[in-house]
């Protein structure tokens, strides 16, 4: 309220359902100060790079980076001080140099798609995080935005975003406006129809049913990866695919397939 310039973070995942839209943004406002979360009583925020990712600005002048960084929430940040970042971790035990393209609600389709848009020419490894509590639930969503859909049937696709920041930051300037000026009315339908929305994914992803997955989110999950490691290589970067498990692969059946 008191100061403009703070932004909060735009997450790609919430144009996935939009449809007629030209640009699927796949980051948030560039060079600002942004909000990220509070799950562990304050908040933490750092200042966007010239893509609207949680990046010092200064390492998109590197000749060469060390690790690019593809996944969620995880990858981007949530909800810790920078320090303890994955990406400040990384920096600090290899003393090499880190791009993340990182950010929350991210599916695999969405991590294609800025492995793509945003990859420095002289990459030497890239790593890919697989959420499992989610990362299967998101590609049903992102499947069906006919823009994310292009990166995955044509190899070639581009949106070429890197010229478009001015759009993308006038995009989600607009939305946090528009978020800004909802009464507490609204705020409540919201509430209540997100309450409703998670005890149906609740649902969906318990022992309840058997089918909390659709078969075709697993071959398109395959067929994603598969992309991820010829892009990689046709680069000249070495891939890598970090698994982390959900709590559930330990106390049940849930995800043993």
């Amino acid at each position: 309220k008191d100061n403009k310039e703070i932004k909060l973070a735009v997450y790609p995942d919430s144009f996935n359902r939009k449809k007629n839209i030209n640009i699927f943004p796949l980051s948030g406002i560039s060079k600002k100060e942004t909000i990220l979360c509070n799950e562990n009583g304050y908040f933490v925020n750092y200042i966007s790079d010239r893509y609207g990712f949680n990046n010092q600005d200064s390492e998109w002048d590197n000749e060469s980076i060390e690790y690019l960084l593809l996944g969620d929430s995880l990858v981007h940040g949530f909800c810790v001080k920078e320090q303890n970042s994955m990406t400040s971790l990384l920096k600090k035990i290899s003393n090499k140099s880190v791009i993340n393209l990182s950010y929350g609600g991210n599916g695999p389709l969405i991590q294609l798609a800025s492995l793509k848009e945003f990859k420095p020419k002289n990459v030497k490894k890239i790593i890919w995080t697989y959420s499992e509590w989610n990362d299967l639930i998101d590609i049903g969503f992102e499947f069906n935005n006919s823009i994310l859909k292009r990166y995955y049937s044509n190899k070639n696709y581009l949106q070429n975003l890197k010229k478009k920041q001015n759009i993308i930051d006038d995009i989600g300037n607009k939305i946090i406006e528009k978020n800004n000026k909802v009464h507490s009315h609204s705020h409540f339908k919201n509430y209540l129809k997100n309450f409703i929305f998670l005890n149906n994914l609740r649902f969906v992803i318990s022992k309840k049913t058997k089918f909390y997955t659709p078969e075709e989110n697993f071959q398109i999950l395959e067929n994603i990866l598969i992309k991820f490691i010829e892009y990689s290589k046709e680069n000249n970067s070495i891939p890598y695919f970090v698994y982390i498990p959900s709590y559930n692969s330990f106390t049940d059946d849930i995800n043993k397939r």
